[in-house]
């Protein structure tokens, strides 16, 4: 299922998304910023809950500060060796965070993390 989405990640179909927000109002108070993703971005987020990527099971807040999470988000060539569920924990933990941390999905697709995690998911589809 993740790889139908290789080609996006390769060559996306524009950009991932933007930062909105962050104007100055007629109070003086300055809009928080957001991220806004774009169509094919949420595509893939929708695609990903649909399969069972993103897991309930999955306390992704205390994965997240594992040393294998901090490995798996900033060594690329940890990825070489992920398993299913290694991947699964890493898009729960992205998506379910962006939720919280506006901006963490799209900064995730702009370092190529998620780019990543759908050529390892690619690869572990693949017949042997």
């Amino acid at each position: 299922m993740l790889a139908a989405f290789a080609a996006d990640f390769a060559e996306p179909p524009g950009p991932s998304g933007e930062w909105r927000g962050g104007d100055r109002m007629a109070s003086g108070a300055v809009q928080r910023p957001w991220a806004e993703d774009r169509g094919w971005l949420e595509r893939f987020v929708g695609a990903c809950s649909d399969a069972g990527w993103v897991r309930p099971d999955i306390d992704w807040g205390a994965w997240a500060q594992t040393p294998e999470a901090e490995r798996l988000r900033t060594d690329p060539a940890s990825l070489d060796t992920a398993s299913v569920d290694d991947l699964a924990c890493l898009l729960t933990t992205v998506i379910r965070s962006d939720r919280f941390v506006s901006g963490s999905l799209l900064g995730a697709c702009e370092s190529g993390l998620i780019g990543r995690i759908v050529r390892r998911a690619a690869v572990l589809a693949s017949p042997r």
